[in-house]
């Protein structure tokens, strides 16, 4: 659960695709972890890992009708291509396929975020939650909790559950950065820094600057929470 694990799991479903390139499941698998690097600001060749994950998106859509894990990565996808309103759409259809997959109403949550409605974002959390109560991706659910929070301004709230998050899945690089910057944003200066020096050692190549080229949603209400977070990083000295 970490751009690294994504990047050692791609490495093993390029292999497996090199013995069956039209495994439905492992199409999918490498979306994700294309994904997975690209929404978290860390991908040093993004237009060419958003290509792939378009490519091997596609090619899974003409082998199999579309499912409700399809509908789920489509999301991510359109994401990363700075498109909210249609992943809601893909999602609302995902759920419409599946309600009771808990990963569905997660995405659901994080969409919203983009969408500048990140006060959506807990019910749909907490519906996973229950559905799923020790579900191993818990620590990512706490982490997209405590980033609607934080675009919310719920500082303490935010940093309880991005802690939460951390302590979940420890190597998890964002959630350390989006912890220095509601801390920084208390002026709770030492915990920020030191938060952000975490974040650095497991993601040096992290930096605000990324963040702000490559954000995924041009919504005003996003945008404008979303300088709260760029100032809380700066005060927590991550790297520009």
């Amino acid at each position: 659960m970490s751009v690294a694990g994504a990047r050692e799991a791609r490495s093993i479903f390029e292999e497996a695709l090199r013995i069956d390139n039209t495994n439905v499941d492992v199409l999918m698998g490498l979306v994700e972890t294309h994904l997975w690097e690209v929404n978290a600001y860390m991908s040093q060749a993004r237009a060419e890992q958003v290509r792939l994950a378009e490519a091997a998106m596609s090619k899974a859509s003409e082998l199999t009708p579309l499912t409700s894990r399809m509908h789920f990565c489509r999301a991510a996808l359109l994401i990363a291509l700075r498109a909210p309103e249609r992943a809601l759409r893909e999602i609302e259809l995902a759920m419409s396929l599946d309600p009771d997959l808990p990963y569905v109403h997660v995405r659901a949550g994080w969409v919203k975020i983009f969408l500048g409605r990140g006060e959506e974002a807990e019910g749909h959390v907490t519906t996973a939650m229950r559905l799923s109560p020790r579900d191993p991706m818990l620590g990512i659910w706490y982490a997209i909790l405590g980033l609607a929070d934080l675009q919310l301004g719920r500082l303490d709230m935010a940093a309880d559950r991005l802690r939460r998050a951390i302590e979940i899945a420890p190597n998890n690089e964002l959630p350390y950065f989006h912890l220095a910057a509601a801390l920084a944003l208390q002026d709770r200066k030492s915990e920020a820094a030191q938060a952000s020096e975490m974040g650095r050692l497991l993601a040096p190549i992290f930096r605000i600057g990324k963040c702000r080229v490559e954000v995924q949603s041009g919504n005003p209400v996003f945008l404008l929470q979303r300088n709260r977070i760029y100032e809380g990083m700066e005060r927590a000295g991550v790297p520009e």
